[in-house]
């Protein structure tokens, strides 16, 4: 029998980085140049496969923050990890990145 998990995982970093974008190609193998802001969080989830197990991501892709305070820490309680988006053609998207972590 195969086991399955769920695990909580948050997109972070600045405005325009490429999150959605990211979430979008990942679970839905689509790549759009349309930018659309997110308001608050989306979530979405993929079932991956590891091994003996069904892993199912749940990919939440939180709005862009330009400043740590305004993070909603609330979003990331019960998260088994984030991933730290930064666009390589704006240093300073790697720095608020890095902020955040």
């Amino acid at each position: 029998m195969i086991a399955t998990q769920q695990k909580k995982v948050c997109m972070l970093g600045a405005f325009s980085v490429g999150k959605t974008s990211l979430v979008k190609r990942f679970v839905q193998s689509i790549f759009s140049e349309t930018y659309l802001t997110t308001v608050g969080v989306k979530i979405d989830k993929k079932n991956v496969v590891l091994s003996d197990r069904i892993v199912t991501l749940i990919l939440w892709d939180l709005a862009g923050e330009d400043d740590i305070a305004s993070l909603r820490m609330s979003y990331l309680r019960g998260s088994a990890g984030y991933v730290l988006v930064a666009d390589g053609t704006r240093p300073s998207t790697l720095e608020i990145a890095l902020s955040l972590r």
